[in-house]
């Protein structure tokens, strides 16, 4: 079999993109794949896992504005039982989370 057909994940590699954007995680072939942190220029930071290049699974979102998510994402929604607090802790909400 060919090793492009099964690629396995890569260990752990640093992209920096042109728009100011940088990825540390894992890769397979040329997507983001499996755990990694994925930081924006704004201040906003992604830590958690991709497949095929989006965040998909557990993760938690640290926006700029210092509220914050952690639960699960589905194709770079969140989506599923989440939690989300609010800048400087002004409120929470525990609870479901559709293609958000």
């Amino acid at each position: 079999m060919s090793n492009n057909i099964h690629q396995q994940t890569e260990e752990i590699k640093v992209h920096e993109y042109n728009n100011g954007c940088r990825y540390e995680g894992q890769w397979r072939g040329n997507q983001r794949h499996g755990h990694g942190i994925f930081k924006w220029p704004s201040g906003s930071v992604y830590t958690g896992e991709f497949n095929n290049d989006r965040r998909h699974g557990d993760g938690r979102m640290q926006y700029a504005d210092g509220s914050e998510y952690e639960g699960p994402w589905r194709n770079d929604a969140r989506s599923g039982r989440g939690k989300f607090t609010w800048k400087d802790g002004a409120g929470v909400y525990e609870g479901d989370f559709l293609d958000d």
